[in-house]
């Protein structure tokens, strides 16, 4: 199932399933809205990592990489830690 994975303007990571912006080309035209990231079922490994070090780079909170990375993403502690070294 694509989704879109939002940052906002506190540090969250928040996850929104397609149905509920593809028939609004605004729904992310908010002063909150920090970035989006369009994800796909393709999406690989290598995929997740890239953008989960864009967001901790962007000003996500590590708490909220490491959720969506471990229970979206299906990533491993380790490759969490690797994405909070490749921020440092």
């Amino acid at each position: 199932m694509n989704k879109a994975i939002y940052l906002h303007s506190n540090g969250s990571l928040i996850i929104k399933p397609e149905i509920v912006y593809q028939n609004d080309p605004s729904y992310f035209s908010s002063p909150y809205v920090m970035k989006v990231w369009y994800i796909t079922d393709k999406f690989t490994k290598e995929d997740w990592i890239m953008m989960l070090v864009d967001a901790l780079g962007q000003g996500a909170l590590p708490s909220e990489v490491k959720e969506v990375g471990i229970n979206i993403g299906h990533l491993t502690n380790e490759d969490i830690d690797d994405i909070y070294r490749a921020n440092k």
